[in-house]
C-alpha cells in the first residue's frame, strides 16, 4: 500500500495550519487536482464526512470521507480522514500539528492508500503518489497567501 509521510516546519501558527486543514469546502481553490469540495453531512463537533472530487489526467473520480478532527490543546491538532465511499479500498489521510511557539509550526502529514481496482491502480497510482507529495506545498502556499499579511 502506497505510503506518503512528510513532515515540515511553517511559519505559522498552530490554529493557522489546523483552519486551513479543516477548511474542505475550499480545497478546490489550491488543491491543483482538486475539482469540487463539499461538506454532505455534519456528524458532530468534531466530526464530518465530506465529498471530493477528484481529477488525475482527465479521470475524474468522487469519494466520500470521514473526516474527526480535534483540538488537543491550545498548540496542538489533530485531524484524520478516512474514505468511506469511492475509488480506494483504503484511503488514511492524518494531520499533526503541533505548534513550536506562535509562528513555528510543526506539521506532519500521513497519508496511505489502495485503490479498490487493480486498473485504477496501474492508471493512478504513482501520479496520486507524486500529486500528494504536492498536498504540503499546496498548504503551505495557501498559508502564505491568506496569512502573510498578519505576519
Amino acid at each position: 500500500m502506497p505510503k506518503i509521510v512528510e513532515t515540515r516546519i511553517m511559519n505559522f501558527s498552530a490554529k493557522e495550519i489546523y483552519d486551513l486543514v479543516i477548511d474542505v469546502e475550499n480545497y478546490s481553490e489550491f488543491l491543483p487536482w482538486c475539482k469540487s469540495a463539499h461538506i454532505s453531512k455534519h456528524i458532530s463537533e468534531s466530526n464530518i464526512q465530506a465529498e471530493l472530487l477528484i481529477n488525475f489526467k482527465n479521470i475524474f473520480e468522487k469519494y466520500t470521507s470521514d473526516v474527526v478532527f480535534l483540538q488537543k490543546s491550545s498548540t496542538e491538532y489533530f485531524v484524520e480522514a478516512k474514505a468511506i465511499k469511492g475509488p480506494f479500498k483504503s484511503l488514511i489521510n492524518q494531520w499533526k500539528i503541533i505548534e513550536i511557539d506562535h509562528k513555528k509550526t510543526q506539521v506532519e502529514f500521513f497519508l496511505e492508500f489502495e485503490f479498490n481496482s487493480i486498473l485504477l491502480s496501474k492508471m493512478l497510482g504513482t501520479i496520486f503518489s507524486l500529486a500528494t507529495q504536492k498536498m504540503m506545498n499546496s498548504f503551505e502556499q495557501r498559508a502564505i497567501a491568506l496569512y502573510k499579511s498578519h505576519h
